[in-house]
Parts: structure tokens; sequence; C-alpha cells
């Protein structure tokens, strides 16, 4: 009901003691019209996103939102990953978890918003307050160039950052064949900031890995492919 009241954007009353049944056939078939058009439009599945968002901010205290810190780079471990790692989950485990819509797409929302305000921020802090409003999230103009998020380094140079989000601890994450193909092209400008606990106060990019295509080709994160596309001739 909530998510109900917080999306409906128009309604009209009727007076029960005056009212006619062309006006409501009327009324009805335009409510309908104008409903088809919404559920055609291909950014009408944004609307619970932005619903539920409103929802979830409401809950938040923005305030106590931490922004302060530095993200922590990326450490390998000494052990290096083998493609025969019982941990890691199998294709058709991944494919399942890819099915969470709704809620994957609400999570990811809130990492990439945290990630723009997070190097604004950054940003602000160092006196570069022109390149602070130049952050942009390609996500919002429905852009994909192989990354989320266009920021800038200590030094004004354009980084390029895929955000990678998790409402809990998650070390096991998708990456697209674009995504993958814009990292080993940008190399030490490409970033990947994994963000935890999206749905809560305590959000925070927990590691930024610079440069994923070299710790891949060093062993030091394992890539593995989860699912083949598969065209057919017409």
């Amino acid at each position: 009901m909530l998510l109900f009241e917080k999306g409906s954007f128009f309604s009209k009353e009727y007076d029960l003691t005056n009212l006619s049944k062309e006006e409501l056939e009327y009324d009805l078939k335009n409510y309908i019209e104008i409903y088809d058009k919404i559920i055609s439009d291909p950014k009408s599945e944004n609307f619970n996103i932005a619903a539920e968002s409103l929802l979830t901010n409401q809950k938040k205290n923005t305030s106590q939102i931490d922004f302060d810190y530095e993200i922590p780079d990326f450490e390998p471990k000494e052990k290096k990953l083998t493609s025969g790692n019982k941990n890691l989950k199998s294709t058709a485990e991944q494919a399942r978890s890819k099915r969470k819509t709704q809620d994957s797409k609400l999570i990811g929302k809130t990492g990439e918003n945290y990630v723009v305000q997070y190097e604004k921020e950054k940003l602000k802090k160092l006196g570069l307050n022109d390149l602070a409003e130049k952050v942009y999230n390609h996500d919002d103009h429905r852009e994909y160039p192989g990354w989320d998020i266009t920021s800038f380094d200590k030094n004004g140079k354009k980084i390029f950052i895929e955000v990678k989000s998790a409402a809990k601890k998650k070390n096991i994450f998708n990456i697209t064949s674009k995504e993958w193909d814009a990292a080993q092209i940008e190399k030490n400008n490409y970033f990947i900031y994994l963000v935890e606990d999206t749905l809560n106060n305590k959000i925070k990019i927990v590691a930024k890995i610079q440069n994923p295509a070299y710790h891949a080709k060093n062993n030091q994160i394992e890539v593995r492919v989860s699912e083949y596309e598969i065209r057919l001739a017409r």
C-alpha cells in the first residue's frame, strides 16, 4: 500500500450523488490508455526503484552516512586462485542470483548514488569544486560505456568507475564483456568500487580495485565465464 501511495501521481474525485455511467467509462478508458503508455516506456521500470528508494531513504538518517574516509586499495591474497576452487559459485547458481531483479536494481542504484556523492565530497576536500560538479553517472542518462561513473583523481585526470554493490559482504560479482573490455583498454584509469551495506546507514566503499585486468593477468583475481550468448542468424 505504501508503494502504491508513493506511486500515485494523478487521481479524480467523483460526486456519488451525481455520477454518470458515461463519465466513468470515459475516465476509465483514459486511465487505461495512460497506463499503457507508461508501461510501454522503457524508463518505466525505474518507477518501482524510485518508490522503494524513497521509502528506504526515509528510514535512513542521511546525516549519519559517512563519506569522510579513504577507500582501502584491493589487497591480493598470497594464495593464488584456481579454477577448481570449490568455494566459487557454479554457473547455474550465478544465473539464479541474477534473477533477483528489483532488489538488485535498488541495491545497484543506491550504490551508484553513494559513489557519486563520495567522489564529489572527495574532490571538494581537494579544492576541486569545479570537477566535483562534473562527476557523471552514465546510468542516469541510459549510457553504458563499460563503467558507471566518470570522476577525477587528485591530479584532475579522468577515472572510470564500475560500481559493484551488495546489501551485505560479497566477494563474487558479475562483470559484462563490455565492462571487461573497457577495463583492459583504460588500465590504471579503470576502477572497480566494492560497496557494501547499501540499504542502511553503514553503507561504505570497502575496497577499490585499480586496473582489474592487471590483477587478473597476475592471478590475483580470477575472472570466469558465467554465461555464453548465442545469436541465431535469421
